[in-house]
């Protein structure tokens, strides 16, 4: 009788536990004659943009597309990777540089790597990442307590607009440059929360 108990107890506990949270959920808009191979990007959680946020690594292709954070809180998400991170030499988890999103130390994360072809273009690599100035590849962005009332948040990545850069830009980005800081700061205007 105690261990049924227990088990009632255990699953409404995670009952409770879940209807306290709210998923964010990455979606790509479907990107028109493209086939894409390869895109991820680093995601950082925090309840304030001056703590260490906790580290996600979304794949939209072959893996994890979404996670969990507290309900009814605003929160905020970073986007790329900080610059301590990329140094401090603590790379385990979603940081862990066996997901092949690391260059080196001293260029540190790739936060955003979109691989892909089309019969219209090129095939476009870009493998984008910088965490010194002026090339910074991060962005704290702020969502509010309002954007959260339902059990999901939806951030849609326009991935037709953003490959259009790629006539502005050209097909390979593979290191920290003005150019890889434009391309970021382009997928950054390409999110939208739906």
């Amino acid at each position: 009788m105690k261990q049924i108990l227990y088990i009632v107890f255990i699953l409404w506990l995670g009952s409770v536990c879940a209807q306290n949270q709210t998923e964010v959920i990455f979606r790509l808009k479907t990107p028109d004659n493209f086939t894409l191979e390869t895109f991820k990007f680093y995601v950082g959680v925090a309840e304030d943009s001056t703590k260490v946020p906790e580290y996600h690594l979304i794949d939209l292709i072959d893996g994890d597309s979404s996670f969990m954070v507290k309900k009814g809180r605003s929160f905020y998400l970073l986007y790329g990777t900080d610059s301590l991170s990329n140094v401090s030499g603590a790379f385990e988890g979603a940081l862990d540089p066996i997901n092949g999103m690391y260059w080196t130390w001293n260029t540190g994360f790739i936060n955003l790597k979109i691989e892909g072809n089309s019969s219209s273009r090129n095939k476009i690599e870009w493998h984008i990442g910088g965490y010194r100035q002026p090339w910074t590849t991060s962005k704290w962005i702020k969502y509010a307590a309002e954007q959260l009332q339902g059990k999901k948040l939806v951030i849609e990545i326009d991935v037709n607009r953003l490959l259009d850069q790629s006539e502005v830009y050209g097909t390979t980005a593979m290191r920290p440059t003005q150019e890889a800081h434009e391309i970021f700061q382009s997928f950054i205007a390409c999110l939208s929360v739906k």
